[in-house]
This record gives C-alpha cells, structure tokens and sequence, in this order.
C-alpha cells in the first residue's frame, strides 16, 4: 500500500509541473493580444476619418408650430410674448401672425339710451300763496307732458285730478310748492306713475336779481323699479339698460342688443331686436343675446360701456381638426362705419 501512494503522489506531482508549465507559456500570449486591442492604427484610423468628413453636419430644427391649435415652446426656454391689439390676446413672438379671417359682424354703437321719461312743463299761473284762497284748481295747477325718444307725447293734467294735495314751504327765500296726488298717476303707455311735482320759485344771487321759476317731477319707472327725478327740458340717459348695435359686415342687416339690469336680480336680462336695414323698423326677437349671421351664431357676452367694447363669441359650421365646432372670441370696439 506504500507503493501505491507513492506513486499517486509523484504522479499529481508531475501534473502540477505540467499544468503550472503550460500556463505560464499562455500568459504573455494574452498580455500581448490585450496590448494590441487598444484601437486601430495607421491606414485604418485614415479610412475611418473619411468616411466621417462625407457625413454632412446634423442640423436640428425648432419646434413647428401648430397655428390651429396654438404654439408651442422647448422644454426649457419659455417664449418671447407680443400683445396682438387687432384681436385682444398675446401670441408668440415666434408665430408668424396669420391673417385673420373676417369675424362677420361689427360694433357700430353702444350707450344708455336715451330715457323714456322726458318731460316739459306747462303751468297756468304760479299757485296762490294760501292754499285757502278762492279759484279753481284749474288756474294754477300745471299739465306734465311726457316725451318719449320718438317724440310722442302723454300729459298729466293736474287742473283735471281731484284729491291733490298742495304744501308750500319757505326755505331759504326760495318758494317750494308740491302738488301730490293722493295716488300715484299713471302716465299713459310709459309704463310709469307721477308721484309729485315741485314748484320752486326764487330770486337769482346775481345783481339783476331775477325771479326764476323751476319744476321737478319725481316718478315710479315701472320698468327698473326706481323713483327718479325729473327736470324739464333736461336730456337724460336710462342707465339701467345698455344697448348696442351690431352689423353685418356683407348686408345692411343690424342687430340691437338691450342689457337691462333691475335693482332686485343679480343677472341682467338681454332683448334681442333686427331689421333689414337702417330705414325699417325693429322687430323683436325675443329675450336673448343670441343671433345667426353668415352661417355663423353670435353670442354676446360683456357690453362694456365705459370702454365701448363689446365682447361676443362666433361659432361657426366649420370643425377643426378634432371635429369640433370652431369657436371664435372677440372683443369689438365700436366703429360706426
């Protein structure tokens, strides 16, 4: 048995000699490829720059703009902002600024209109300084005519009314008659009653010292549900309604919009009106803010009477790319021709 392992371990013994041989006769072989792997030289490094000068440079474009839909910017440079006046917003310093196409209809006015309760005075004599003194009514009591902005006239004769009541004051040398009905008077078709009407009568401060004589009328204006105040021959404003007139820019056809603002709701109320031309009457449409031209629906949303600018939304039959209606937002200033 000594033998035998005697023999097994020369035998490992010179396995080991051999396998260590071998290896070290392999390591410079590959030390040397590793060395020779490091790139190419010579001819080849030529060819490869060569090649890479017939390569023309990469030019890298800007975003495109999409003008339909709005524009765009890199991730991380914001755009150069313009305000665009013909159509009220900021665009793009970049976007190329298209033509715009015709928005259909104008802005050729917007105002108060004028108030449906003008009114003159027509007065027999001044009143008696007692109220006890004989005469009839009829001699001094005075007739209140009411003028509409078309010129029509109503009156309120007070000769003609019985139970008024008629104080007088001296205040500061100036005479204060007030005639009161004992019911308000309805004024024929104006929607409103008169509820009293002031005499006043004085002497001027200047060095004439002229005797003056002035009215004032206060009513119940059904129609905005305030009492106001009236003096003769004065031009008034309604200021509880705004009404604006638009027009189509290819036709004479005109549209009137009246905004009405009542003192209990919060939201105004809109009236629609047309006619064919400036010359015809109106004829209502009823109560919106809505009407259809060149194919196309407008709807007013701001009258803005301090600015004169109205701002109306368009929307037409045509689709964008998305097939949705195009919808279309202005801000018209007034341009009467």
């Amino acid at each position: 048995m000594k033998n035998i392992d005697k023999i097994i371990f020369i035998l490992g013994l010179i396995a080991c000699i051999i396998g260590f041989g071998v290896y070290a006769g392999m390591a410079p072989a590959a030390k040397s490829g590793k060395k020779n792997a490091t790139g190419p030289k010579g001819a080849e490094i030529e060819k490869w720059e060569d090649n890479f000068a017939a390569h023309e440079a990469v030019a890298w474009q800007a975003p495109a703009f999409d003008s339909e839909e709005g524009w765009s910017y890199d991730l991380f440079n914001s755009p150069e902002t313009i305000w665009l006046a013909s159509e009220h917003r900021y665009i793009a310093k970049e976007l190329p600024i298209a033509q715009a196409e015709p928005f259909g209809v104008k802005l050729i006015s917007l105002e108060n209109p004028s108030s449906r309760l003008r009114i003159s005075i027509c007065s027999t004599a001044f009143p008696p300084k007692k109220t006890t003194d004989a005469g009839k009514k009829g001699g001094y009591m005075t007739v209140v005519t009411f003028e509409s902005p078309k010129g029509e006239q109503c009156s309120v004769d007070f000769s003609k009314l019985s139970n008024v009541k008629m104080t007088r004051q001296e205040v500061e040398g100036r005479t204060i008659i007030t005639l009161t009905p004992k019911k308000p008077v309805e004024i024929a078709d104006r929607n409103a009653a008169l509820v009293n009407l002031k005499i006043v009568r004085g002497q001027s401060d200047d060095d004439e010292g002229t005797f003056y004589t002035r009215y004032m009328a206060t009513i119940i204006d059904r129609e905005s549900k305030n009492e106001v105040v009236r003096i003769p021959d004065e031009f008034y404003r309604n200021t509880s309604k705004t009404e604006a007139v638009f027009a189509d820019e290819n036709s004479e056809t005109q549209w009137r919009v009246v905004e009405t603002v009542n003192a209990d709701s919060e939201e105004p109320v809109f009236d629609l009106e047309t006619r064919e031309n400036p010359e015809t009457p109106w004829t209502s449409l009823g109560t919106k803010a809505e009407f259809t031209a060149n194919s196309a629906t407008y709807v007013v949303k701001v009258l803005d009477i301090e600015n004169q600018q109205a701002t109306i939304s368009k929307q037409s039959e045509a689709t964008d790319r998305h097939r949705r209606p195009k919808v279309r937002q202005a801000v018209l200033d007034v341009s009467p021709n």
